[in-house]
């Protein structure tokens, strides 16, 4: 045993080295890839945990520093089941893959197996990668990658720290609520791979229906986003926001919170349908009448903020339309239930008084 700790040692700086690599190698091919993860960790294994894998009673490594294959450890934890097959992909591409000695525990319904559905897949450095310099000293080393999803790892963790490998291992009082945690897990992770398979066929057939002119769908953030997108009077509008001195910057794609407050908005005003919201919006006549609220924005922002031009999205640009056009008390309303910052709210409400005469004249 003095041995193999001595001899795990004297390799370990070089081993750390290799899980880097690797880390850096797999973090590189998914983000290629486009594909959206939860979290990428790794980490070398400590010369304590060699030790006591090198020294199990069930084990007999001949050689454990070239026996053991999770020296090098990393893990990519993805948001579903249908993400675990495409990121196995990219590394039995861009690795070499001892399938001998890797697991793959999808599909899995032992109920005595509670590690979970995942994958482990030891890998090395493929051949190309191995002609580069830098690589040349990884030769014949290996890594486990563990490919699961969040589910997955939650129950992993709780396996762990509760120490139960088996199910014949649980008292059974216990036993009938852990596997009834282990099928609910299961079962979200199903229902979530089924959301985003269809989530994007949802929205195809939303947006077929608007384009085609069917603005009868109800206001949610699918239906809301496409007749942005679409709407004429909003294009127009915002334009002339940019021509009247703001900045017209795009909603940060991972940011729900713009439409979000559209939304909310919306429902305050009782706007209930995509059919409501245009019908609220083209009751100003002639659009351009538009301009003179815009300026009064403006207007009232430069007299109050030292910034020059206020920057706002499109999705706030239509809150301000909509809540333009609303009556005093849905305005009231919105602003204490939905409020903007206070520059932006201050400046609305003051153009507001001034420019809804004009812009609800028949």
């Amino acid at each position: 045993m003095k041995d193999n700790k001595a001899a795990y040692e004297a390799v370990r700086g070089k081993q750390k080295s290799f899980t880097q690599e690797v880390d850096t190698v797999l973090r590189r091919i998914i983000k290629a890839s486009k594909i959206d993860v939860v979290n990428i960790e790794s980490r070398t294994k400590s010369v304590d945990g060699f030790c006591e894998k090198a020294g199990r009673d069930d084990k007999d490594y001949a050689d454990p520093l070239r026996e053991i294959t999770d020296l090098s450890g990393c893990r990519v934890i993805c948001y579903y089941t249908s993400d675990i097959e495409k990121i196995s992909n990219l590394i039995e591409e861009n690795f070499d893959v001892d399938q001998a000695n890797s697991i793959d525990r999808l599909g899995s319904d032992s109920p005595q197996e509670f590690g979970y559905q995942s994958k482990h897949i030891i890998v090395s450095f493929n051949a190309d990668r191995l002609r580069l310099p830098d690589f040349q000293e990884f030769r014949k080393m290996k890594a486990e990658i563990q490919v699961r999803t969040s589910l997955q790892h939650s129950w992993a963790s709780i396996e762990h720290k509760l120490q139960y490998k088996n199910a014949d291992h649980i008292a059974p009082p216990l036993r009938r609520k852990l596997f009834r945690i282990a099928a609910l897990l299961e079962l979200a992770d199903e229902e979530f791979n089924y959301l985003e398979k269809n989530i994007k066929g949802v929205r195809k057939d939303i947006e077929e229906r608007i384009e085609g002119g069917d603005l009868t769908q109800t206001i949610n953030a699918d239906s809301v986003d496409i007749y942005t997108i679409s709407s004429g009077v909003i294009h127009e509008v915002r334009d002339w926001f940019k021509e009247g001195g703001f900045t017209v910057a795009p909603a940060p794609p991972s940011a729900r919170k713009p439409i979000s407050k559209l939304i909310d908005t919306l429902i305050v005003c009782d706007i209930g349908s995509v059919a409501e919201l245009d019908e609220h919006l083209q009751r100003v006549r002639p659009r351009e009448l538009w301009r003179e609220a815009i300026k009064g924005i403006h207007d009232e922002w430069r007299s109050i903020s030292p910034h020059p031009k206020p920057v706002v999205d499109t999705f706030t640009i239509v809150r301000m339309m909509v809540l333009l056009v609303a009556n005093e008390k849905l305005f009231s309303k919105a602003l204490r239930e939905v409020p903007f910052g206070p520059t932006l709210q201050s400046s609305l409400s003051k153009a507001r008084k001034l420019s809804r005469p004009s812009l609800m004249q028949k």
